[in-house]
């Protein structure tokens, strides 16, 4: 719920931040038509991205392809940019959830273009910076709970950050101050090397199954270029 509000005061103002859907949940029968013509858009040869698991020959493989796929239309490429998205500058805006005297926060901020050698070295650095705050945030001064700060990783790239506190002020000055001491003092070469162990253990742990390759390569294909998934260990390793 919180990302999805997060989201919405993003693209306040633009066309897509107005409503498709009537109070009761349903759409109009011009917003339907709509919604139609959009999808039968999608559904073309140009803008689908298929990856294929399993036990077949490429020769088999392709066949299957060209008979299931021969009677969609060529349709047109994808034309959304490419690259991290640009805020335009700083915007706070408080949403009452009222819970026990609990705050939920999410914040945005601008990423590298997916890929990119400084895509992943901001996500070390929010993996380093994760674990101070961690420590020093939460254990510490028990300011905050479910504290996460990580990059979205898509086409049009976002930092994402989000917490839980009861004393939401206090907790972002603290997490403010430990950004700023690391942008004065860098990370030690053990913090990046952890930093590096940790996020490539997740890394295959999250990805052991067929699908959840089918789906990191087809991410990686959708923002790039599906190889920096196969390559992306030796990347990681030479961050420096």
């Amino acid at each position: 719920i919180m990302t999805a509000m997060c989201e919405a005061y993003l693209i306040s103002g633009s066309p897509l931040s107005k409503s498709t859907l009537y109070g009761d949940g349903t759409a109009s029968k011009k917003i339907a038509d709509e919604i139609k013509k959009y999808y039968a858009a999608l559904m073309v040869r140009k803008r689908i991205i298929l990856v294929v698991t399993g036990d077949f020959t490429a020769e088999d493989l392709s066949m299957k392809m060209r008979n299931s796929f021969r009677s969609l239309p060529a349709g047109t490429a994808l034309t959304t940019p490419s690259g991290g998205l640009d805020i335009g500058g700083s915007a706070f805006k408080s949403i009452s959830l009222h819970d026990n005297s609990v705050n939920r926060i999410v914040g945005i901020a601008s990423a590298p273009d997916a890929g990119s050698n400084d895509e992943l070295a901001l996500m070390l650095a929010c993996e380093i910076l994760n674990h101070r705050i961690e420590v020093e945030v939460t254990e510490k001064k028990n300011l905050t709970s479910d504290f996460q700060l990580s990059v979205a990783g898509i086409r049009q790239n976002l930092t994402w950050i989000s917490l839980t506190s009861e004393s939401p002020d206090k907790a972002i000055q603290a997490i403010l101050d430990e950004v700023k001491k690391a942008r004065k003092l860098g990370f030690t070469a053990d913090e990046l090397q952890e930093a590096k162990d940790r996020f490539i253990t997740g890394y295959f742990i999250s990805n052991q199954d067929n699908a959840a390759l089918s789906m990191l390569l087809g991410k990686s294909e959708e923002n790039d270029d599906w190889v920096d998934a196969e390559n992306l260990y030796t990347n990681i390793s030479n961050v420096a």
